[in-house]
């Protein structure tokens, strides 16, 4: 894995897929912002506040955008994503409830969606890391990736 420093000022965020504990699943928000986003679906997840764990942040933002409390323990970190502007771990759980335990409780719709019939939709990056997530997640393979944008 890289090393690197992150710059002055870079925002940092997270993104998690909930995988249904049969595997066939994963859970995704239909997204209304950032501007960019709106109207693609993507993962669940957002800005990590000033002084907070990537863990932690990941714990929160899916509890409050689903209603679905996962420790911070229970969230396996796959990978980043970054440039020089931004950085973004990714995060995998496999969820051993019922999918009917999420629930939309943001402006931001959420729903399961079939793995390998993900929506045309779904933001460009979110097919390539929901797929390596999933693999990563069914073998035990925790090597983080890393993806640098170059812009």
């Amino acid at each position: 894995m890289l090393n690197f420093c992150y710059n002055v000022g870079m925002q940092k965020y997270v993104v998690g897929f909930v995988f249904s504990k049969d595997l066939n699943s994963v859970l995704l928000m239909h997204k209304n912002r950032p501007a960019w986003q709106n109207g693609l679906v993507n993962g669940l997840g957002g800005k990590v506040e000033e002084g907070e764990d990537t863990f932690i942040t990941i714990s929160r933002e899916i509890e409050e955008e689903s209603g679905l409390v996962i420790p911070k323990e229970s969230w396996v970190k796959v990978g980043r994503v970054y440039s020089g502007s931004f950085t973004m771990d990714v995060f995998g759980h496999i969820y051993e409830g019922g999918i009917n335990d999420a629930f939309t409780k943001e402006d931001q719709p959420i729903e399961w969606f079939k793995v390998n019939d993900l929506p045309r939709n779904t933001i460009e990056n979110a097919h390539l890391l929901v797929h390596i997530t999933l693999d990563k997640l069914k073998n035990n393979n925790f090597e983080l990736f890393e993806v640098k944008y170059k812009k």
